[in-house]
């Protein structure tokens, strides 16, 4: 019975490695002179390429949305003063002298005059930003569907190997590894090539949920009180 015990690990070992060197390995070797020749590295690069120009003018959308928020900040917090009369000073609220109260004015009217150029200049970037969202959308999609592609036939040809080296242990006859495979056959059966495809395109791909640029109007956020 022992002899019979050896010798099926003995044949189970010769099956593994028969498989391994003549079956998997080869088809693990084709594996990778395909994903070498499809140019992995150009496709990162074409990724970079149609992202280029659309991170250039997000850029720009953000930084003038920080000048349009700044000059709104600036000129709603001069009205109070205005308003009020008061102001900060070094020893917390003060009454505001005649010049403190002509310098805030000039303040005021000239930052109100910036929120209605930087305003335009906002609203015209967003608008030039959304220009670009078709063509940025189709680059990222074409470039998206080369990798599904190479992701695909890499996932088929690992899914084989497993069940050809699940195959050569024939769990069937061999207790010894049948609760082990028994629950690999369960997650082969289980699983398609699709599933983690979708994955991808929902959480990093086109189907993932998009939030455009869109104007942002300025929001007054108190962070002090001015009353004594």
């Amino acid at each position: 019975m022992i002899n019979d015990a050896h010798s099926q690990r003995i044949e189970i070992n010769a099956r593994m490695k028969l498989t391994v060197m003549e079956q998997i390995i080869p088809k693990l070797r084709n594996l990778k002179n395909y994903t070498k020749k499809r140019g992995l590295h150009e496709l990162s690069k074409e990724f970079h390429r149609c992202q280029r120009p659309w991170a250039k003018s997000l850029k720009k959308v953000n930084k003038i949305k920080i000048i349009y928020h700044e000059a709104c900040k600036i000129t709603h917090e001069s009205a109070v003063f205005l308003e009020t009369g008061r102001m900060p000073s070094g020893h917390g609220v003060s009454e505001m002298t005649p010049e403190q109260r002509e310098k805030i004015q000039i303040r005021h009217d000239e930052y109100a005059a910036e929120v209605d150029r930087v305003r335009t200049v906002y609203e015209a970037t967003i608008y030039e930003l959304n220009f670009m969202k078709h063509e940025y959308l189709e680059g990222m999609q074409a470039a998206f569907d080369k990798c599904v592609a190479i992701e695909r036939e890499r996932m088929t040809v690992f899914q084989e190997c497993i069940e050809l080296f699940a195959h050569a242990i024939d769990s069937g006859r061999n207790t010894q590894y049948a609760k082990v495979w028994q629950s690999v056959d369960m997650t082969l059966l289980n699983y398609t090539v699709d599933q983690d495809l979708e994955y991808f395109s929902a959480t990093i791909g086109p189907a993932m949920p998009y939030k455009w640029p869109a104007f942002e109007e300025w929001e007054n956020r108190p962070s002090q009180q001015y009353d004594d």
